[in-house]
């Protein structure tokens, strides 16, 4: 429905804000960019349909796009910034009159180096952005993307617009170049090289969200999950995000309720979730208090701050793993999910323990009362009549240490 697609888009604006700040947070702390394969022109539709819903009427907006563009390696973030701010210059140099702004995407293939075009040779996406604006002179065309340097009005730009882009773009081994004819507008092409491979490359994180929201929710969660965030409004979303999956979820806005809980009840949850600041008490402590009630149980820290310190502090308190905010949904449901398996494969390992230690007792004893082990049982003993060398791989409490003993 229209109310369902355009709780998408704001879904997906929100991610992009998110993006946004983790760039800046990255460019304070010289953090290089992540950028990932993939495609443009989902990119230049996103901004084709956000200049339509932002510029005046009288302003046409067109898009031609070509099915055959190579993938790039992109931040899809910067580069949907570089050309929402190149839309928005075009609809500038028309003056506030009616016009027509065009977005065109194709691929080129470039044999050497000219004037006008990519750096070299190669094949690359190219996106036109074309208005029917005043245009410009050679001179200023000569001088657009130098930082500072501005055409309009005092107070009506600072003249960094475009040089971000030229930046954005070489920083994405691309490049920018500029027609324009005074009175007959303007049209700037962006070039990206095409990505050397698209194996095994991961999605960004809008893409990812875009195809989550498209198939829906998947019910296969089971398990109780205490969640403790001091944001009402956040704690609500974050809650029936989960309950989507098909866990059971207890919210609390006060860290001390959430404790109480915890208290009252050791073993009814199955994971905990909590946000690090909050007022009453912080997440890091509330870690600690859970796991001296509880010392087993997984806790999740939501944290705003990605560094490493925050990371460091985390673990050493205890916590089974941590989020850094925007919450990304599928990150979340994915935590959540493995910090459940984990509990309940930390049950298991500790109920077969509590019968025998593995070297005193017998293995078939010990393996027979779990089916799952027993199933494992036939692998282990095919490995240990043999001479190869062993590499067991897998998260913490999957039962790694058993199955090396056992082998050995």
């Amino acid at each position: 429905t229209t109310i369902v697609e355009s709780l998408d888009e704001i879904a997906i604006a929100s991610a992009r804000a998110g993006e946004l700040v983790k760039q800046i947070l990255a460019f304070s702390r010289l953090q290089p960019a992540k950028r990932s394969v993939g495609a443009v022109g989902p990119i230049v539709e996103e901004v084709a349909r956000l200049l339509r819903a932002t510029l005046p009427a009288g302003i046409e907006i067109a898009s031609d796009l070509s099915p055959d563009v190579p993938d790039v390696l992109l931040d899809a973030t910067q580069i949907h910034q570089a050309l929402m701010n190149l839309g928005t210059n075009a609809w500038h140099a028309m003056e506030g009159a009616n016009g027509k702004l065009t977005l065109r995407l194709d691929a080129i293939t470039i044999a050497s180096h000219a004037p006008g075009t990519a750096k070299g040779s190669g094949r690359y996406a190219r996106v036109q952005v074309s208005d029917t604006g005043s245009g410009m002179d050679s001179a200023t065309a000569e001088r657009i993307f130098e930082p500072f340097f501005t055409t309009k009005a005092p107070g009506k730009g600072t003249g960094l617009g475009l040089a971000m882009v030229h930046g954005i773009l070489a920083d994405h081994g691309g490049s920018i170049a500029v027609e324009s004819t005074p009175g007959s507008g303007t049209t700037f092409s962006v070039f990206l090289p095409e990505a050397p491979s698209k194996s095994n490359a991961p999605d960004h994180p809008i893409t990812e969200l875009r195809t989550q929201l498209s198939r829906g929710p998947e019910r296969s969660g089971v398990g109780r999950v205490l969640l403790i965030d001091d944001e009402a409004q956040v704690a609500r979303v974050t809650k029936r995000l989960i309950e989507r999956l098909g866990y059971e979820v207890t919210m609390f806005v006060h860290s001390k309720e959430g404790i109480e809980a915890v208290r009252a009840d050791p073993r009814r949850f199955d994971v905990v979730i909590t946000d690090q600041n909050m007022p009453e008490m912080g997440g890091l402590e509330l870690c600690e208090r859970v796991l001296g009630t509880r010392p087993n149980v997984p806790v999740v820290v939501i944290t705003g701050q990605g560094s490493l310190e925050s990371a460091i502090g985390a673990i050493r308190v205890g916590s089974y793993d941590f989020i850094t905010k925007p919450v990304d949904p599928k990150m979340l449901v994915m935590t959540v999910t493995r910090a459940i398996q984990h509990r309940g494969l930390e049950e298991e390992v500790k109920r077969l323990r509590s019968f025998a230690p593995v070297e005193d007792a017998a293995l078939e004893n010990v393996v027979g009362m779990s089916s799952t082990m027993r199933r494992v049982f036939g692998l282990v003993g095919r490995v240990a009549d043999s001479d190869a060398g062993v590499l067991i791989h897998g998260e913490t409490g999957t039962g790694k240490e058993l199955i090396a003993r056992a082998i050995h």
